[in-house]
C-alpha cells in the first residue's frame, strides 16, 4: 500500500534518528578506543623508559589497580612500592622541577603535590612525563621555562626529535576528568614552545 506523504516523512525521519544514533555511539566508541590506546601508550612509554625495579613495581601497582593485571602472589605484592616521589632537580635559577616517570608518579605530581601557581608541562600529543616548576609565588623566567621544557621533551616519545612542541600553562588550569584513567589529564589556557630535548644533570634531593 502506497504511504502517504506524511507517513514517508515519519519512516525517513525514524531511518535518520537510527543512523543519527548508530553514528553517535560509532563516534563515542572512537573516543574510548583512541583513550584506551593513548593510556597503554603512556604505560609502555614508562616502561621503556623506567630507571630500575622500584619504578617498574609502580607500573606494575598501577596495572594491577586498573585490571590489566589479575593475579598477583603475596610475595610479589611485598615488593610492590609504597611511596611514588617524582624526580627533583634544580634549575640553573634555582627554581625546583619535578618530573614524574609513570603515570603513578604523575598523577601524584600534578594532582597532590603541585599547587595552584606551579607551572605544568608537558610535550604536545605525544606519550610523557609530567613536569612542574615550582614557583614558590614568584615570577619564573623564561630561562626555567625552556630549560624544563627541554626536560619534558626528553622524558617523552619525541626523545629523538630534534625539536618538540612543549605545552605549558598554570596547574590551576590542569583537571583530570572523572573517570579517567591513572596519568590522563585535561588542560587550557597554555601556551606552547619549541625546544630540544635534553636530559637533565642528575642532582642531588
Amino acid at each position: 500500500k502506497d504511504k502517504t506523504p506524511q507517513q514517508n516523512a515519519q519512516a525517513y525521519f525514524k531511518k535518520y534518528n537510527k543512523a543519527r544514533t548508530a553514528f553517535l555511539y560509532a563516534q563515542n566508541e572512537l573516543s574510548v578506543i583512541r583513550d584506551e590506546i593513548s593510556y597503554l601508550e603512556s604505560v609502555l612509554f614508562a616502561i621503556e623508559n623506567s630507571d630500575g625495579p622500584e619504578q617498574l613495581s609502580e607500573i606494575r601497582m598501577e596495572l594491577l589497580e586498573q585490571g590489566y593485571i589479575k593475579n598477583i602472589d603475596r610475595k610479589d605484592k611485598k615488593n610492590l612500592p609504597i611511596k611514588v616521589i617524582p624526580q627533583k632537580i634544580m634549575s640553573k635559577d634555582g627554581f625546583e622541577i619535578l618530573i614524574g616517570h609513570n603515570n603513578k608518579q604523575n598523577d601524584k605530581l600534578t594532582l597532590k603535590l603541585a599547587r595552584h601557581e606551579d607551572i605544568w608541562l608537558h610535550i604536545k600529543n605525544f606519550a610523557g612525563s609530567h613536569v612542574v616548576i615550582k614557583t614558590e609565588g614568584k615570577e619564573v623566567p623564561d630561562s626555567t621555562i625552556i630549560e624544563a621544557a627541554e626536560y619534558a621533551a626528553w622524558f617523552s616519545k619525541a626523545r629523538s626529535s630534534p625539536k618538540a612542541e612543549v605545552d605549558y600553562t598554570f596547574i590551576r588550569h590542569v583537571k583530570k576528568p572523572s573517570g579517567a584513567k591513572p596519568g590522563m589529564v585535561i588542560y587550557v589556557n597554555y601556551y606552547t614552545v619549541v625546544v630540544t630535548p635534553k636530559e637533565p644533570i642528575l642532582s642531588t634531593t
